[in-house]
């Protein structure tokens, strides 16, 4: 009695001045963004943290199987906190207080330094690199048979295969970056990795999205800021923007230097980034993100084109092209539509023809020849009948004027003049008659 009620007071005593969290190498950790609790599972127990206040909320002992080592198991934080082999398709999950293997599968040694990740509360993997082979398939946990399923490509393109590429998934499409390969010409060594691929979950299509302007290779460090990824070198850090196809780099900062050679990457939540400095035991330690060296050094872009770019532009050019005459034939078809033509004889106006007698054809015709206006002079010089005197022959041409205009306001359905007469402007005396080009199709 007396020896739980001092455990309950060192714990209560720890949790109040407790302002630091402790972790091991044989360790590991899974933070939820949603509760922003932190567990840290280390040999027998896992210890939930406040990460605003790094106070211990609770530890609890959990049993694991013989030799189990956290730090050789991704940790997803699903429900329940599932645990996947780093070089095998082995998979735990932690029940209550103990941990226990769910899959039907084997430590196979195919799928070293591969990308784990969820997506949907389903666990998927790609990649890795096992006996002299670069791993090139996505799989996915099914917990219906609870072993690994792969899954094909529904355009049959598949990535060359990588280990050590960095991932992230971006409106349901999973970006596949960089890494290394095996060198074909030599199945001893491995060489740098300088794509980009894409899965869309949606289509489950693979695509190539180009090659990289710079070796970028996955360093246990890697974290994120909003969507941009950042990934520490030797030399510098860098800032990975895949929706605007830039690669920038920075400065490397001498407190982040010191979480390279660690496994346990650093993470960020609100404002602040979180992070596992050494200094005799490794802890982790907070920092305000503005308070990063994120001074650009240099920039370009993430990705040289590949020719694909290329080809939509000669395309969309080809395209707007395309509609450009599209609309140039269907503004002189709507401009025509309602317009008369003239041909053989016949009148035609939208699908539709009207047999012309003689002298109507001869005085449309000589209207359009003389640009849609001419004379009485030259109306009488081809309407003329000697048998007749003058009156008469104007008589009859105004007739024929008349009754031509009638016919073609009836075809278009107009109350408007087609043909008809007015004063010259050099002679008040003289009449020009006038075919309106408006109507007319030439």
């Amino acid at each position: 009695m007396h020896k739980k009620l001092l455990f309950v007071i060192f714990f209560i005593v720890f949790n109040l001045f407790s302002q630091e969290i402790y972790i091991h190498d044989n360790s590991n950790y899974s933070f939820n963004k949603e509760s922003e609790e932190l567990l840290v599972f280390q040999n027998d127990s896992v210890f939930k943290y406040d990460i605003n206040s790094f106070q211990l909320l609770e530890k609890k002992e959990i049993i694991s199987p013989t030799n189990f080592n956290f730090s050789q198991y991704h940790v997803l934080n699903l429900k329940p906190i599932h645990f996947v082999e780093l070089n095998g398709g082995k998979v735990y999950q932690l029940n209550n207080d103990t941990i226990q293997r769910i899959d039907n599968s084997f430590s196979h040694k195919m799928v070293w330094q591969s990308n784990v990740f969820k997506y949907n509360d389903t666990i998927y993997r790609y990649g890795g690199y096992g006996y002299w082979t670069s791993n090139n398939k996505l799989t996915f946990y099914d917990t219906s048979t609870n072993e690994w399923q792969i899954i094909n490509s529904a355009n049959e393109i598949y990535p060359e295969g990588s280990s050590g590429s960095i991932h992230k998934i971006l409106n349901d499409k999973l970006y596949i970056i960089g890494g290394t390969k095996v060198s074909l010409k030599d199945l001893n060594q491995r060489i740098s990795h300088d794509e980009i691929w894409s899965f869309d979950f949606k289509t489950k299509k693979w695509k190539n999205i180009g090659t990289l302007n710079e070796n970028i290779k996955h360093n246990h460090n890697v974290f994120e800021i909003n969507d941009n990824i950042f990934n520490y070198t030797l030399n510098s850090l860098q800032e990975i923007d895949i929706k605007n196809n830039q690669l920038k780099k920075h400065p490397l900062d001498p407190l982040l230097q010191k979480t390279i050679r660690f496994s346990h990457k650093p993470f960020t939540h609100k404002e602040n980034i979180f992070f596992w400095v050494s200094h005799d035991s490794i802890y982790l330690v907070k920092r305000k993100i503005d308070t990063l060296n994120l001074n650009t050094i240099s920039e370009q872009a993430l990705v040289n084109d590949n020719g694909e770019n290329i080809i939509k532009l000669i395309l969309l050019i080809a395209f707007a092209f395309i509609l450009i005459f599209i609309f140039h034939i269907r503004k002189k078809h709507k401009v025509n539509s309602n317009k008369l033509r003239f041909e053989n004889n016949s009148v035609f106006f939208n699908g539709h023809s009207k047999k012309m007698d003689t002298s109507e054809n001869k005085l449309l015709l000589l209207l359009i020849k003389n640009d849609f206006r001419m004379s009485t002079y030259i109306m009488q010089e081809n309407f003329y009948r000697e048998n007749l005197d003058r009156s008469q022959n104007i008589r009859n041409t105004n007739k024929l004027i008349s009754e031509l205009n009638l016919k073609l306001k009836i075809i278009l359905d107009t109350e408007t003049d087609i043909i008809y007469k007015i004063n010259s402007s050099s002679d008040k005396r003289m009449k020009i008659i006038v075919l309106n080009r408006d109507f007319i199709r030439h």
